[in-house]
């Protein structure tokens, strides 16, 4: 499926997107969307009037998220995570105000597809000169820190006991004053709570 022609001007935001787009053959649509549900850019394959509608449907769903009494008790909500019959959906916060919704053409969110997002919302985030809540501050600090491009920004093998296990999903993040856990689904089917262990350089279980 190719990529659908534009019906406005490049911004700032585009090449971020479109480069998702690039990486992800089963991302249908990006689109960086504000809390109105006005979508500022996006890059897609799917029809650009279908994918405003699904990022003002998911700015209003994040929207209802961010209420005091969720906010009260479960923190800033970072992302939403849909996965259907035949299409998957995740919305993750970028920065105060603006979000990205990515539409993808599979069942499950891979932990490949969930790190590109991770990246590109950075990458918007940075363009946007906006700077984010103290929660996405404190995740970006911790998945800045870690030493090599080789290792992702989020886990893609976790170690314990001495054994090293792959991670198929990123199902979520948990954060406290002492810093964040990742909710990983490992390929035996596995839930697990991991944290970064700075000195090692490793994810590790926490559960």
């Amino acid at each position: 499926m190719t990529e659908t022609q534009r019906d406005q001007a490049n911004t700032a935001f585009t090449v971020v997107l479109a480069k998702l787009l690039e990486e992800l053959p089963e991302c249908l649509c990006a689109v960086f969307v504000d809390v109105e549900g006005e979508a500022v850019d996006l890059a897609a394959r799917i029809g650009l009037f279908d994918a405003r509608i699904a990022a003002a449907e998911f700015a209003i769903v994040m929207g209802l998220m961010r209420g005091a009494r969720w906010e009260k008790h479960c923190g800033f909500p970072n992302e939403i995570r849909l996965e259907g019959h035949t299409r998957s959906a995740l919305c993750r916060a970028v920065c105060e105000g603006y979000d990205l919704l990515v539409l993808l053409d599979s069942p499950t969110i891979s932990a490949f597809a969930a790190e590109r997002m991770e990246e590109a919302a950075l990458g918007l985030r940075e363009e946007t000169g906006l700077p984010g809540s103290t929660w996405m501050t404190r995740l970006g600090a911790q998945e800045s820190g870690l030493a090599l491009r080789s290792f992702p920004p989020i886990p893609a093998v976790v170690e314990h006991a001495g054994i090293v296990r792959k991670v198929a999903d990123i199902l979520g993040f948990t954060s406290d004053e002492e810093g964040c856990d990742v909710l990983v689904r490992l390929e035996d089917g596995e839930e697990l709570l991991v944290g970064f262990e700075q000195e090692n350089a490793r994810w590790i279980r926490t559960d």
